[in-house]
């Protein structure tokens, strides 16, 4: 005969929710609160252990089992609810996290055993520490990187501000990174300079700029399709070439513009620089989109306007 304790079920549940939820907060990026985050796992231990009960064979149906765990990811995130891409984003993430622990137990089970199922582990009630103990280390190694991974994200967000390109009667916007590395100077003007994404700029740039990385080699510019591109056009005294040196590249060569004002916001204020030249990049900057620019910190230096 089987026996399930229930107080041990109820705490490896509750252990198991907890992590789960977490997770799918961090990876959302959603407002975690402990205390919510509680609730939440203690709905699950207390169905996982319901649920064992004579009569209540309906709990382990398939909407059930959906309508529990979306109650759960409500109660750990009641702001998302109001959002519903919001919502479904970080349920779709529990789901993910628990397919990823679940099938780590399953494969083991059957490395271990043969056996394509939990058979002696979860499925018969019985928490087998073949088939829990794997779960419990890749659910360790999935919390910790979403903890490295979210203090990353907000460390990079405290040093992001919004930052505005203007040439003539256009603008474009978008986040940029403070980056104490970027160095980088005109060496015509000795102006600083932001390093910008080109689908953030591209508004601003002449018809045919593009076909500057049209070239054999993607990363350096078409100096030759440059100049017919923007020969005689006012564009050409607006043009800068700003060579740069980076790890694995010793001469490398960025293209670049004079615009009629860069305008950031700082702390205090919005701060205005006509002294700068914005270089343009044909690759993305942030892998996970956080920013599109490289801002040096001199430029927060400059004349704040209201």
């Amino acid at each position: 005969m089987s026996y399930v304790y229930a107080d041990i079920l109820c705490l490896v549940n509750f252990c198991f929710d907890f992590s789960l939820l977490y997770l799918a907060g961090r990876l959302s990026r959603a407002t975690i609160i402990g205390r919510r985050l509680v609730l939440g796992a203690g709905i699950g231990s207390l169905y996982g252990l319901a649920s064992l009960y004579p009569g209540t064979v309906f709990l382990m149906s398939l909407p059930a089992k959906v309508a529990v765990s979306a109650l759960m990811v409500a109660i750990a995130y009641p702001r998302g609810v109001a959002k519903l891409r919001a919502f479904a984003t970080t349920l779709a993430l529990f789901y993910l996290s628990s397919f990823a622990v679940g099938g780590t137990a399953l494969g083991w089970t059957y490395l271990t055993t043969g056996v394509a199922s939990l058979d002696g582990g979860a499925a018969t009630g019985q928490l087998g520490l073949g088939a829990v103990l794997p779960a419990v280390l890749l659910g360790a190694v999935l919390l910790h990187w979403a903890i490295v991974s979210g203090r990353e994200r907000e460390r990079v967000a405290t040093l992001c501000v919004l930052c505005r390109v203007v040439v003539g009667d256009r603008q474009a916007e978008f986040r940029a990174l403070v980056d104490t590395g970027n160095r980088l100077r005109d060496p015509l003007s000795d102006a600083p300079v932001v390093i910008v994404e080109y689908p953030a700029v591209t508004r601003l740039l002449p018809a045919g700029f593009g076909q500057v990385w049209e070239g054999p080699e993607p990363d350096d510019p078409d100096l030759s399709r440059l100049a017919s591109a923007l020969g005689g056009t006012p564009w050409s005294a607006r043009m800068r070439l700003v060579p740069f040196s980076s790890l694995g590249r010793a001469n490398g060569l960025l293209v670049g513009f004079r615009p009629d004002a860069v305008i950031v916001g700082a702390q205090g204020g919005d701060v205005r620089r006509t002294d700068v030249v914005v270089c343009v990049s044909p690759r993305p900057l942030s892998a996970e989109g956080g920013y599109r620019a490289l801002l040096p910190p001199e430029i927060l230096e400059g004349e704040a306007v209201a």
